[in-house]
């Protein structure tokens, strides 16, 4: 597969399950309202930012070492090779 489209898919597979799996179902199975119950909440919010984003740094770390492999997560598209850098 080339780098192109391997890159398409891995964002594609990254954003559909990462979408799925993170924020859909969470929805759907729990009864989100959104409110202010402590008066820092801003403080809050923005820590669990800051945590969301240093917990995606390793993930688009290995998508992008599949890319480099020429290769996919899916499994349907993975790499010719074993990826054994990174994450």
């Amino acid at each position: 597969m080339r780098k192109p489209a391997a890159a398409a898919v891995s964002v594609a597979w990254g954003v559909t399950l990462g979408g799925t799996f993170g924020c859909l179902l969470p929805y759907l199975l729990g009864n989100w309202h959104f409110h202010r119950p402590l008066p820092y909440w801003t403080a809050v919010q923005a820590a669990g930012g800051l945590l969301i984003c240093a917990g995606l740094v390793p993930i688009v770390q290995s998508f992008a070492e599949f890319i480099r492999a020429a290769g996919t997560p899916v499994p349907a598209a993975s790499p010719p090779r074993l990826v054994v850098s990174g994450f």
